[in-house]
């Protein structure tokens, strides 16, 4: 019994653990129109309104301080 109790503790302690980790999903912006896309939505990484390459959303108003607001 000692053992199986041990088990589950193991297993809820794993999965406790795995639950607060979130998958990253990359994300692209227009500099045109500043429209935000997942990655999965524009294979060819172009934007489907302005069809302008799109940048990685990571570090966008970094590259483009005009386009920051306030």
């Amino acid at each position: 019994m000692g053992l199986f109790c041990a088990a589950v503790g193991i297993f809820m302690t794993i999965m406790a653990f795995r639950k607060g980790q979130r998958e990253y999903v990359a994300v692209y912006i227009c500099p045109e129109c500043e429209t935000a896309y997942p990655a999965a939505e524009v294979p060819d990484k172009r934007c489907p309104r302005c069809t302008v390459p799109l940048e990685p959303l990571t570090g966008f108003y970094d590259r483009h301080p005009d386009l920051k607001e306030g």
